[in-house]
């Protein structure tokens, strides 16, 4: 068994040590995370599989311990090469509920209706509209995307704007099973993921044009988020799209126009996330250019609410050519 079949086979079994099992769990992720290093798979891949792999137990986990963890084991890994060049890791940044709170503190109170008074393009009120109208405004009828669910892989997800907007447009309740969108336009053809083993039709490596970066937070009330959002358009960041999730988040598309995947990483990655939005408590694991959101128009019977559109701007700056 190679060192990648063996991280994958790890990870597979954690489901059976539900988080809360004291060391069994942690003895477990950090196996994990030792094989991902060995494996040569990227950290941040490593601590996605982790959490996604997680079950709940008798304690819950927070993406800091996890997060923890893998950077212990990388660091542990990279201490052990002779010779080599291991990568240069940034300083871990975390969250500070005090920075979001001087930031939004002008703009407590606005609501989702707020927003969209100030939508440059009308918003339509019918809530399964949603998804055509940012197909129209955002994306050529040539461009790839991927539209489907999380786990959803293929060329049956990635087609032209145009056959999705002939698709969709025949299906007019809720778009089932399509709930998700990559908000990048992709090539259309398969390339190797992070790891290099496997092909994919959705990874970064798919990305034709590094137009906009996905921003969300994870345990940020609501209301909290359309006060933050409230403020970034107070100075004309350039702000795509906001998508209310259906759930307890807000989506934003932000038009950075990176020109390639190496400006991504500079000006999106650490200077955006890391040196910015981060710190605010926006989700980390959204760097990656492949990110997915929710797609307005679709309805989530487990929530039972639609994914709305709650503002779209067609016409927006770049953040990188600023």
């Amino acid at each position: 068994m190679t060192k990648i079949e063996k991280y994958y086979s790890a990870r597979n079994r954690l489901r059976q040590t539900p988080a809360g099992c004291g060391l069994d769990y942690h003895s477990a992720i950090y196996h994990v995370a030792r094989l991902g290093s060995e494996g040569h798979v990227d950290p941040d891949t490593v601590i996605a599989d982790i959490a996604s792999n997680t079950v709940k137990g008798a304690r819950p986990v927070g993406l800091h311990e996890i997060q923890e963890t893998v950077s212990n084991a990388y660091s542990i890994a990279f201490n052990r090469v002779r010779g080599g060049n291991p990568r240069k890791k940034s300083p871990a940044t975390l969250p500070d509920a005090r920075l979001l709170d001087e930031f939004v503190a002008d703009y407590v109170g606005a609501t989702a209706a707020d927003i969209t008074s100030a939508s440059p393009v009308a918003i339509p009120d019918e809530p399964a509209d949603h998804w055509s109208i940012v197909l129209d405004k955002l994306y050529r009828p040539e461009e790839y995307l991927f539209i489907g669910p999380a786990e959803g892989s293929g060329e049956s997800f990635v087609k032209q704007v145009a056959e999705w907007r002939f698709l969709l447009g025949i299906d007019v309740h809720g778009l089932p099973n399509l709930p998700h969108v990559i908000v990048n336009s992709l090539t259309g053809s398969k390339a190797p993921c992070k790891n290099g083993v496997k092909m994919s039709m959705r990874a970064d490596a798919n990305v034709a044009e590094h137009r906009s970066a996905v921003i969300e937070f994870d345990g940020v009330p609501v209301e909290k988020q359309f006060a933050f959002w409230a403020a970034m358009l107070s100075m004309q960041f350039p702000i795509a799209a906001l998508v209310h999730s259906g759930g307890k988040s807000v989506h934003g598309w932000v038009h950075v126009g990176c020109r390639s995947y190496q400006e991504w990483q500079t000006k999106v990655d650490d200077g955006l996330f890391m040196n910015m939005l981060v710190p605010l408590g926006a989700d980390r694991m959204c760097r990656n250019p492949s990110r997915m959101s929710r797609l307005p128009g679709h309805f989530r019977r487990d929530k039972g609410q639609w994914q709305r559109l709650i503002y779209l701007n067609s016409c927006t700056g770049a953040l990188c050519a600023q």
